[in-house]
Formats: structure tokens, sequence, C-alpha cells
């Protein structure tokens, strides 16, 4: 697995609506199809966007426009399988691991 830095894997997690801080988030979120939701809108300046950009570059998100009431400038992006994978084996490693295992590469 190639690695994710921390903002990467909390754009991931914001994203799919849970949080690392609540497991039970994780209950109903198995699956990429059962979590509460799959988009991040975003528009240039938006003090996420080049991680967005970073993580379309590499697979773990997907982007289409979307319509003119978000801005005319806006994306949507979603967390890909490939990415919902990285964020489950993030999400299995106890909490006072995870800063070791967000920068390992692999």
């Amino acid at each position: 697995m190639n690695s994710a830095t921390p903002e990467q894997l909390r754009i991931l997690e914001h994203t799919v609506g849970v949080s690392n801080l609540k497991r039970r988030d994780w209950r109903k979120c198995t699956t990429l199809d059962r979590c509460y939701r799959n988009h991040y809108v975003a528009s240039e300046g938006h003090h996420a966007m080049p991680q967005l950009l970073e993580l379309e570059r590499r697979g773990w998100m997907t982007r289409r426009d979307v319509p003119i009431p978000c801005g005319p400038d806006s994306a949507m992006f979603f967390v890909t399988a490939e990415g919902f994978e990285v964020l489950r084996a993030y999400q299995r490693v106890p909490p006072v691991q995870r800063e070791l295992f967000a920068g390992r590469s692999g």
C-alpha cells in the first residue's frame, strides 16, 4: 500500500462520513455503498483541494463537476474502492499506532 498522510486519511474519512475518533461510525460502513455518504465538494482555492487532487492522482478518489448551485468551479470527489481499502486498513490500526501507520510506505 502507498503511504497516506494524516490529512489525506482525514479527507477520506470525512468523505464517507466517519470519524477516526468514533469507532461506532464504522459499524455500518463495512462496504463503501453502506457508508453514510460518499462525496466531498470543493472548488479552486479550497484548503483541501491540493490533497483531493493528490488522492485523485493516486486513484483513491474520483471526481466530476457539480451543478451550478454549488458554484461554477466546484467539483464533487468520491472515494474509490481502492481508497476505501486504504481507509479500512487505517481504521483497523489501534488509535495509538495510527500516526506510525499514516506515514508508512509499502
